[in-house]
């Protein structure tokens, strides 16, 4: 009888081993790669927004006396804000009293309207109090949004600051023409 012969050795065996070892470095690589990872530089800040001031920051109050936030909560009318605001007024906060302000004029109070509007009006404007600068385009949006508010004191402000803002822009105000053009855009000359 004749032997058959010996049986090859297999080279489906070491393909087998290869295809592990490509299989267990790839998972080594995808490890390492989401474990050294760095962690994304955190975004950055958002800046100011060119003739846009900033909102300002709540200022503490001594102990005892309702804070903006609390104020805010605890009004049941636009009213009680507006006199929360000249609160804060007199006794010299014009940051807490801008952030009440802005809050009534939010929820319709002609009075907080025109308050903001002369904050911004350069012919009442105070540096620092609470601004740095004068806006006339905010001062324009706001006597508008007070004139509509049924505030009768608007009107004859917002034409003012109309003249001044003419003059201006006919002196070469780039900024003056810019608010003409936003907010009389027929006839702002």
């Amino acid at each position: 009888m004749v032997d058959a012969p010996p049986p090859k050795p297999s080279s489906r065996g070491w393909l087998i081993g290869l295809a592990a070892l490509v299989v267990i470095a790839g998972v080594g690589i995808a490890a390492y790669l989401f474990y050294t990872k760095p962690s994304p530089a955190p975004a950055p800040a958002p800046g100011p927004v060119a003739g846009v001031p900033a909102t300002p920051t709540p200022t503490a109050t001594p102990a005892g006396e309702p804070g903006v936030q609390d104020i805010v909560r605890a009004a049941g009318t636009p009213q009680e804000i507006y006199d929360w605001a000249q609160k804060f007024k007199a006794k010299g906060d014009v940051q807490g009293m801008l952030l009440l302000l802005e809050n009534a004029a939010e929820r319709g109070h002609g009075g907080a309207m025109l308050d903001i509007a002369r904050l911004y009006d350069p012919a009442s404007f105070v540096a620092g109090k609470p601004f740095s600068k004068a806006n006339p385009g905010q001062a324009a949006k706001f006597y508008r949004k007070a004139e509509a508010a049924g505030v009768a004191e608007a009107k004859p402000a917002l034409e003012a600051l109309k003249a001044v803002l003419q003059k201006q822009a006919a002196a070469g105000d780039a900024e003056a023409a810019a608010a003409l053009a936003t907010y009389w855009p027929e006839g702002a000359q």
